[in-house]
């Protein structure tokens, strides 16, 4: 989700124009052809008895109906990875990791199981779009060849940019070609699906809109929060105290850390629905009246409000990708820990981002803890 929002934000704040394509694979995991995942397994190493080990976990399984008590013949099955166990995921990850390498114009790739973005920037909507539709056929080409399917009705792709007087308007669009790998010569001609463009899109588990402002996604989660109030307003009257803050921990506090790094710097006027609905919660658990006082009520919860979360997770995110250093640990004169890039800062778009916030929070917090040190491996 960083690497998605750090090429969104970025080619924004240069001025180019950001497109990006949202794929929906049907049935991803159910129609993987096992021999072609055995073959991308040999080419990346595993062999011997380890290729043996998935060839008899793939091969030879059976698959059988039962309604009541009538019961179908066994079938076999000759695709798909095995679902529910961990290495589900982690087969269709390695089948799907030449689409990752492949070279896109103007744009990349960023995968997650199969949950695929493609990404595109240039100086116009004009470049950018055929740049991603070129990009587009040559990955429904490398799905076709790979016996993946693309389902065309749920792939959307969305614009983004700083204003809505940006947009590209009605003028360009994009196709999804199935016509391609029949007849290449056919493209100028053909009745291909549109793909639908849209103003907000789930990826994963965030909203993200055109303007990247993350107003919708923090909506959706203001209203996840108060829905839970009902729940801590009956648990309230037969749970301990320091058990209702685990469940506040299990059920609020993770919605609101969840890439919290990511969409936490956005606007003061988005953010205060989600704090206000954090405090209706605490209040209601801790029978607490509601004009009472903020700092008291973060105080006797011990708990931090949205920002302080989002301060946290930024720091922890930066220090985590730091490599150390001891020279700079040497150094007389304090310096900042991190590079920061060279932003010009004449407009507020940037500084909400991970990009600008990651360095500037963790150069200004280790000015006064020395929380760089604390990489350092005896």
């Amino acid at each position: 989700m960083h690497d998605v929002i750090k090429f969104i934000s970025e080619n924004l704040y240069k001025g180019r124009q950001c497109l990006a394509i949202f794929l929906d694979l049907a049935k991803a995991f159910d129609t993987v052809p096992v021999p072609i995942l055995l073959e991308k397994l040999e080419r990346l190493g595993v062999r011997g008895k380890q290729l043996d080990l998935f060839k008899s976990y793939m091969k030879n399984r059976l698959q059988s109906v039962k309604i009541s008590n009538h019961r179908s013949s066994d079938l076999p099955v000759t695709y798909g990875v095995p679902q529910g166990s961990i290495l589900g995921p982690t087969l269709f990850t390695i089948y799907i990791n030449d689409l990752c390498q492949m070279k896109l114009i103007s744009g990349k790739s960023i995968c997650y199981a199969d949950d695929t973005v493609l990404l595109f920037a240039e100086g116009d909507w004009k470049k950018t779009f055929e740049a991603a539709q070129n990009s587009f056929n040559t990955i429904q080409r490398w799905l076709c060849s790979n016996k993946l399917t693309l389902n065309a009705e749920k792939t959307k792709y969305l614009t983004f940019s700083i204003c809505d007087v940006t947009q590209p308007g009605n003028a360009f669009s994009l196709l999804a070609h199935s016509c391609i790998l029949k007849n290449p010569s056919s493209l100028t001609s053909c009745r291909c699906p549109l793909l639908e463009r849209v103003e907000v899109v789930r990826y994963l588990g965030i909203l993200l809109d055109k303007n990247l402002s993350f107003e919708h996604h923090i909506q959706h989660l203001k209203n996840r929060i108060r829905n839970l109030i009902y729940v801590f307003k009956n648990l309230r009257h037969v749970v301990q105290p320091y058990l209702l803050k685990q469940v506040y921990l299990a059920l609020c506090e993770s919605l609101l850390t969840y890439c919290i790094s990511c969409w936490g710097g956005a606007l003061k006027t988005h953010m205060v629905s989600l704090e206000r609905a954090q405090r209706a919660l605490l209040k209601v658990s801790t029978f607490k009246p509601f004009q009472y006082p903020t700092i008291l009520l973060y105080n006797n919860c011990q708990l931090l409000t949205v920002r302080q979360l989002f301060v946290l997770n930024v720091i922890k995110k930066q220090h985590q990708s730091i490599n150390y250093d001891p020279d700079k640990i040497k150094c007389k004169r304090r310096k900042d820990i991190v590079i920061q890039s060279s932003f010009k800062l004449n407009t507020k778009f940037i500084k909400i981002y991970f990009c600008f916030l990651g360095p500037y929070l963790y150069n200004k917090v280790n000015k006064i803890v020395h929380i760089y040190s604390m990489n350092r491996q005896e």
